[in-house]
């Protein structure tokens, strides 16, 4: 190329215009973002290779314009979700990027004597789409010191990606709502789901895992997935924060109030009630937040005999009455909640209905069974599970139910009733190993309140191997001997996510699964303080603290017949304040 822009001694003007035309060409080239095409993919991720200021500098000019710079050029798109700038400095921040480097600009003078650490996300990208590996943090102080506070921890999360965890810095009369305020510290979760925040100052904090759908900075209640940890935070003078002291499970809030959209008779002595989502209530109160009365007169009141929800249809309520007179009913009902525990709500918790005169003459219908019909891996101390379709006749079933092996030896056993259409078979012993199991239900004594019969059904399953079983157990310490509550511990396999077991730990924290399928599992355990049998996510606002919990470290392997032992747990005791 040099040899023939020389060549002849050509005219200075010609030579001109010929390296100007050059000029322009590389310059196009070199514009073009991209790589040239052929070759291998560029898969490698960006890395930061330099910074103004550099990590960790102190008494760094409150006017500083700081500036990153990458081995690579950078996507533009996006780039300022991907950039977290603690504490916080205001809306006015202008961040902006130009090949291979971001720079910062903030909108004021910065504060004197404070650390500032800016975090550069993984949702940084190169041209081509590679991702930073991890997020870059990037600290400093206006002051002579660097504050040392760290916070560890993890957020449990099925697709953890975009989630942040926000830290609040509290006062002595703080309220923090994070649907209205910016968080002070913000760190983006790794893939992983793991988080690390490092020099904060001193002080006690609020923590809150977000996922920000629409990138505010702002909790967005009802469509942000969030997670609320154990209690407030405190961050000693001079002192570290305990690795993996912070953990989250993430939920939606359901802030939806279930309503009830219409009151249907389904004979002389049976109304259902339809809500617009799965509904929860209490037997017990029945006759006081149940109300029905004629429509012409409000003293002639139908008595309420019975209410629950259709184990077929949480969304149904399934009431039964004293027999119907001709008419207009007006129906009223309190004390109904979603499964979120909002109540149902007051402008939709009313219907009106037309009685039906007309007897029951329909037969009941067994809907569902559990184990399944057929079913081959019948665990040995499964219960049988019986669905009907309606109101079954309690007092006669026993009589008609019966459950033996293919040598007619008879089980056993106990029947429990969870509602008038749900019924389990308690075994009083186990099942025997790979044996035939047979379910016969008489028509003849099994029949509704109406005196409906059930066709007669027969169905079989067959249980497991008992040789091909194993067992895990251990033991729960609690460094809190305030909180009070029962821990329930669960196993969760890998190879299968449809396989898990729960027990309750017995009263000196120790638990023992028998006869669990062989695996690899994964051991988590809480404290129920509630007492509710299930864990409580805690509440952002009105603040109430998540129930603790641990996820054990160690995957814990069953082989057959081989139970493992002496898996011992510690639930979390860390500096936290309680609500």
């Amino acid at each position: 190329m040099q040899e023939y822009i020389y060549q002849n001694n050509p005219d200075p003007g010609v030579l001109f215009l010929k390296i100007l035309s050059l000029t322009i060409l590389l310059s196009i080239a070199c514009a073009k973002q991209g790589m040239p095409p052929g070759g291998p993919v560029d898969e490698t991720p960006p890395q930061i290779i330099n910074s103004i200021p550099a990590p960790k500098s102190t008494f760094v000019d409150r006017n500083i314009k700081v500036e990153v710079v990458f081995n690579e050029w950078i996507n533009t798109r996006n780039i300022e979700e991907a950039v977290f700038i603690s504490p916080y400095v205001g809306e006015d921040v202008k961040i902006k990027i130009g090949g291979r480097k971001i720079s910062i600009i903030f909108p004021e003078p910065l504060r004197q004597k404070c650390t500032y650490v800016i975090t550069f996300g993984t949702e940084i990208k190169d041209l081509r789409n590679n991702t930073l590996e991890k997020s870059f943090t990037l600290a400093f102080s206006t002051g002579g010191v660097l504050d040392k506070g760290e916070m560890k921890g993890r957020v449990y999360e099925e697709n953890v990606q975009g989630t942040d965890v926000w830290a609040y810095l509290l006062n002595n009369n703080s309220v923090i709502n994070p649907a209205v305020i910016e968080p002070d510290y913000i760190i983006q979760c790794e893939d992983d789901g793991d988080f690390h925040f490092t020099h904060i100052a001193t002080g006690k904090y609020r923590l809150f895992a977000v996922k920000d759908r629409i990138a505010d900075r702002l909790y967005t209640r009802g469509e942000d997935r969030v997670g609320v940890t154990f209690g407030d935070v405190i961050i000693p003078e001079g002192k570290t924060q305990s690795a993996d002291s912070l953990f989250f499970r993430m939920f939606i809030e359901d802030t939806l109030k279930p309503a009830l959209v219409r009151a249907v008779p389904v004979n002389n002595h049976s109304v259902q009630l339809l809500f617009d989502q799965p509904v929860c209530f209490d037997r017990k109160m029945l006759q006081e937040k149940i109300r029905i009365y004629s429509y012409l007169d409000t003293m002639d009141v139908l008595k309420i005999k019975e209410a629950y929800i259709d184990p077929n249809d949480n969304k149904t309520l399934k009431v039964l009455t004293e027999p119907q007179k001709e008419g207009q009913y007006f129906l009223s009902i309190e004390g109904i909640t979603d499964e979120s525990g909002n109540p149902v709500d007051p402008d939709f918790n009313a219907s009106e209905f037309t009685a039906s005169t007309g007897s029951d003459t329909i037969k009941p219908e067994l809907t569902s069974v559990l184990p399944a019909p057929d079913q081959n891996d019948v665990h040995l101390n499964q219960n049988i599970h019986l669905f009907f379709s309606e109101s079954m006749d309690t007092g006669t079933f026993n009589r008609g139910f019966s459950l033996a092996d293919t040598l007619e030896e008879r089980m056993s056993g106990s029947l429990k009733w969870y509602n008038p259409a749900e019924v389990s078979f308690i075994p009083e012993n186990s099942f025997k190993s790979q044996a035939v199991y047979r379910v016969d239900l008489s028509g003849e004594w099994i029949r509704d309140l109406s005196g409906n019969s059930l066709d007669d059904t027969l169905y079989q399953f067959k249980t497991l191997n008992k040789d091909t079983l194993s067992g895990i157990s251990g033991s729960i310490l609690d460094p809190d001997t305030v909180e009070k509550g029962d821990i329930y511990v669960t196993l969760h396999q890998i190879e299968n996510n449809q396989i898990s077991y729960q027990q309750k730990a017995d009263s000196s924290n120790n638990f023992e699964f028998k006869q669990i399928l062989p695996g690899n599992y994964v051991i988590s355990c809480f404290r129920d303080r509630d007492n509710n049998r299930q864990y409580s996510y805690g509440n952002p606002f009105p603040f109430l603290s998540a129930e603790r919990f641990i996820v054990y470290s160690d995957t814990v392997l069953a082989k057959p017949r081989w139970p493992n032992t002496e898996n011992n747990i510690t639930l979390p005791s860390y500096p936290y304040t309680r609500d």
